[in-house]
């Protein structure tokens, strides 16, 4: 049965979950390791132990929104440092033609570097 403490602590948790949202959304993923700290230390606590089914829900919800959004963050991590390391591939020779229609290759410089926007 909820009493008056569950009810700040589970109030606690549920602003800790939008602060991770927010953290999410704004990418201040300095952030994220305070505030899963914090989480733990609520539920170690109790802060969802005696909770009535509605609130429950509603933690259920935001976790599985920021779970969202977490992964979310980390696709968007993985897709940039993919980007930044074709980047740093070395450009590919480059084939032409002559007036013949014979192909011939210019080799790219060693240490020259695709620039793309």
């Amino acid at each position: 049965m909820p009493n008056a403490d569950s009810d700040r602590l589970a109030g606690e948790l549920e602003t800790l979950l939008e602060g991770e949202a927010d953290a999410l959304r704004a990418a201040r993923f300095a952030e994220l390791d305070a505030i899963a700290q914090r989480k733990e230390s609520l539920v170690a606590r109790g802060a969802i132990d005696a909770l009535g089914p509605q609130a429950v829900e509603r933690l259920r919800v935001l976790s599985q929104r920021n779970a969202a959004l977490l992964d979310g963050a980390r696709g968007g991590l993985k897709a940039a440092m993919a980007r930044i390391e074709a980047g740093r591939a070395p450009v590919p020779d480059l084939n032409t033609y002559d007036l013949n229609g014979r192909r011939r290759a210019i080799p790219s410089q060693a240490d020259q570097r695709s620039h793309r926007a």
